[in-house]
């Protein structure tokens, strides 16, 4: 009887396993049936768009029509009616104002009255915007039938949104899209608008259209982007759902196919396995009964002893007059005591490892068992995890990159997994393939890596950010992570690669004498760059041979190793330079003002008295002298007014001047003022070149400049150009100038083909009593009265000079419309 017991129990499990397992494969049909419903459905959704972008690609071409812009509203009407019926037969083109009134529909007669669209919201949306929009269904009011409004602005000359062209498509139009695909006659094909209104369907549109749909697949469409559901169509038919919306416009696409479909073969298979698993345990019954008498014995010794071993009770086993029973005993009894303490040493070393580990088939990928920490860290119970795949913790977006991981046997990967509620992180997995019970399964150790990633791509972003040269060598002295920012000199960047030690680095720039301290003495300095960097304390600003200024920083970190920084100073430097040079002309300014001002008042003394000396009968010979000493104190007192001018103690006389007109006029004091062998030309500007400025500071500027440039050729052949032209400079020409700004300028230049300048005396010019020529030829004075001059009357001056290469000053004045 017991054997017979046994026999059910080991026959009935397998017929109650294979109706489970008809159960669980018909889950799992109903599942890989809603995700092909999916993929299509999205298909769909994009054909639905295309249809769509298709109807705004048309009006949006009717929108530039030249009738229309021209407001030929009949001449555009027969354009109209034209394109839909060649294009889109049953469609109607309308144009509208801004407060919803038709000016033109191609499906009533152009004597018939129009009426104004009652919804007004989407039309202010495209005035406002300027973009097209695609409405969702409602009741025309010219045919009393649902429509559906593709509205595109139609702009004038200067980009303004004048009149929207609209188009009510024709519905049928949206079922033809579904029928290009050719769904199954029994499947429910439908298209529905952003409210959940069916505006195409397969079949039975004419019962559907314009109808919402199915109150339980309603709430799940209105809220969600896509998904699979089991709902009840309404006339009352059980069905399996996949909807999605399509990605441009938002309307939704939605796949049911009868539950019938997929019932039905799971039912046919499970009475398969009745009927076979029936006449299985009959065929084992009877044979059951037959070895029943043979094997009763053995048997029953067997199990006294397995019950004595299972139990634990101490027990010598007696023989049984069967010696395979008696060997079978005793080594039964020894495995079992062997797999025991294996059983339960695998058990904690496997729960209790603080990483992820699994145990899977390597054919079909599915689970055999979990560790705890997988489970706290998955969310699925261990069952659970017993009834999924491998495929099944991964995201659908790291299924392609999982297959090549299985298809190449990788080892080691990393990719992004999922836990249960669906929340993505990214995993570092280690796999090894190894025999198990006569199959190969896979044991995987997951570890989520998921910050020390973003750590990572957060370090690279801010060393690739950072606006210097970045190094990090390691306590080897090896380069292991750098930015793409060379600090070297511009010309030449001293080539450096990840693995590069210091010293080779520091060799390199040694040869090319990379800094200006090292030009000369490359092994020394060379010694004294590595003992500075193994002290990791430098802060300290260094200058390359191209004439930038770098600040250095070095640290060492807590592992050893070290931080190396660059960052160009370059600019600040010349700022501050800029800033030096301004405070020591503003103290020479006011050095010359007070010395002008105590002058004048000497001056205002002596021309007093030589006006009462004048006033001597004119045959008195005292009065030849005493005009004399006027004249020459009249001079001293335009130097002291040039010194004051300079210092900005004294503010010219700004008048309104033509500048070609004065230039001109001075064209004969000039002449005088050159030699014969030098060629003298002067340009006036072809238009009226007015500016606001003081007329004798701009002569006397132009005659200090021609008199430089006499000097400058030395009494060789040469040849001198004044020139006045206007220039206009934008925001990003004059960003690039000092002094300059955006806007109209009037430009007075000196040219001439002398030996030109230095950078070094290039820089210097504009300094006070700072000068080139011999003892006796010159004060220094002369540019820097300019330099004020033009400065006081808002301007700036460009300097164009190389050695060999002539000079040209060019002076900007702001014109009249700029001042």
């Amino acid at each position: 009887m017991r054997l017979i017991l046994l026999m059910l129990a080991s026959t009935v499990p397998l017929v109650v396993f294979g109706l489970v397992q008809e159960y669980v494969d018909y889950h799992e049909s109903v599942e890989r049936t809603g995700r092909e419903k999916l993929l299509l459905a999205r298909s769909l959704a994009i054909s639905v768009d295309s249809e769509l972008q298709r109807y705004i690609t048309a009006m949006e071409m009717l929108s530039e029509s030249k009738r229309l812009r021209d407001g030929d509203i009949p001449g555009f009407r027969e354009m109209a009616r034209s394109v839909v019926d060649q294009h889109f037969p049953g469609a109607n083109i309308l144009l509208l104002r801004e407060d919803g009134q038709l000016v033109m529909h191609t499906s009533l007669p152009t004597t018939a009255p129009l009426p104004a669209r009652k919804s007004l919201d989407q039309l202010k949306r495209v005035f406002t915007t300027g973009r097209p929009a695609i409405s969702d269904m409602f009741a025309g009011q010219v045919a009393n039938r649902n429509v559906i409004a593709v509205d595109v602005p139609v702009k004038d000359a200067a980009g303004r949104v004048i009149y929207v062209l609209t188009m009510n498509p024709p519905m049928a139009a949206f079922t033809e899209v579904i029928q290009r695909h050719a769904p199954p006659a029994d499947w429910a094909v439908t298209v529905l608008d952003r409210n959940g209104l069916t505006v195409g369907r397969a079949p039975d549109i004419e019962r559907y259209f314009a109808q919402p749909a199915g109150p339980t697949l309603l709430p799940s469409l209105l809220e969600e982007r896509e998904g699979v559901r089991e709902t009840v169509s309404r006339d009352g038919v059980p069905r399996l759902a996949a909807f999605t919306h399509s990605p441009t416009f938002g309307w939704a696409v939605v796949i049911g196919v009868a539950r019938t479909e997929l019932t039905a073969p799971a039912i046919d298979a499970a009475l398969l396995s009745l009927g076979f698993g029936g006449v299985s345990i009959l065929l084992s019954l009877a044979l059951t009964l037959l070895m029943s008498n043979r094997i009763a014995g053995p048997i029953a010794a067997l199990r006294r002893l397995a019950t004595a071993y299972d139990q634990d009770i101490p027990y010598t086993p007696k023989r049984t007059g069967l010696p395979e029973a008696d060997e079978v005993a005793h080594a039964f009894r020894l495995a079992q005591e062997r797999r025991r303490r294996s059983d339960r040493r695998y058990r904690i070393l496997f729960d209790t490892n603080p990483l992820s580990i699994s145990v899977f088939d390597l054919e079909t990928l599915r689970f055999l068992d979990v560790n705890d920490t997988m489970v706290a860290q998955y969310g699925w119970s261990k069952p659970e995890f017993l009834a999924l795949t491998v495929f099944d913790v991964h995201p659908p977006e790291a299924q392609e990159a999982l297959r090549r991981v299985i298809a190449e046997r990788q080892r080691n990967y990393t990719i992004a997994q999922c836990h249960r509620d669906g929340t993505r992180f990214n995993a570092e997995t280690v796999v090894r393939v190894i025999e198990l019970e006569g199959r190969k399964v896979g044991i995987a150790i997951a570890r989520d890596v998921t910050r020390e990633l973003q750590m990572r791509e957060q370090l690279h972003d801010a060393i690739k950010a950072f606006p210097g040269s970045f190094r990090f060598y390691d306590k080897h002295e090896r380069l292991v992570l750098m930015n793409d920012k060379p600090w070297m000199p511009q010309d030449r960047p001293i080539a450096v690669s990840l693995g590069d030690t210091v010293e080779q680095t520091i060799h390199a720039a040694a040869v090319m004498e990379a800094t200006e301290d090292s030009i000369g003495r490359p092994d020394e300095w060379a010694r004294e760059r590595l003992a500075q960097f193994r002290r990791a304390d430098a802060n300290c600003e260094v200058k390359t041979r191209d004439g930038r200024w770098h600040h250095l920083l070095e640290s060492h970190t807590v592992d050893g190793g070290t931080l190396s920084v660059r960052l160009d100073i370059t600019e600040r430097k010349r700022i501050e330079a800029q800033l030096r040079q301004a405070q020591k002309m503003e103290t020479i300014g006011q050095l010359a003002g007070g010395v002008a001002h105590d002058f004048n008042n000497s001056l205002a003394v002596v021309m007093a008295s030589l006006e009462n000396l004048l006033d001597v009968g004119p045959d008195d010979e005292a009065r030849g002298y005493a005009e004399t000493a006027m004249r020459a104190t009249e001079q001293a007192a335009s130097l002291t007014k040039r010194l004051l001018a300079f210092s900005r103690r004294q503010e010219l006389t700004p008048i309104e001047v033509d500048v070609g007109a004065s230039v001109n006029d001075l064209q004969k004091i000039l002449r005088s003022s050159v030699p014969r062998m030098i060629s003298l030309t002067v340009q006036p500007s072809l238009t009226t070149e007015r500016c606001v400025l003081d007329r004798t500071g701009l002569e006397t500027a132009v005659m200090n400049m021609v008199v430089n440039a006499r000097d400058a050729i030395d009494g060789r052949p040469g040849r001198i150009v004044v020139a006045v032209d206007h220039c206009r400079l934008n925001s990003g020409e004059a960003a690039a100038i000092p002094g300059a700004r955006a806007g109209e300028w009037t430009v007075v230049s000196v040219t001439d083909d002398g030996p030109g300048m230095s950078d070094d005396v290039k820089a210097r010019i504009f300094e006070p009593f700072f000068t080139t020529k011999g003892v006796g030829k010159g004060t220094g004075l002369g540019l820097s009265q300019i330099n004020g001059f033009v400065a006081q009357a808002k301007g700036f001056i460009r300097v164009q000079s190389a050695l060999g290469k002539g000079t040209r000053f060019d002076l900007h004045f702001p014109s009249q419309a700029a001042a």
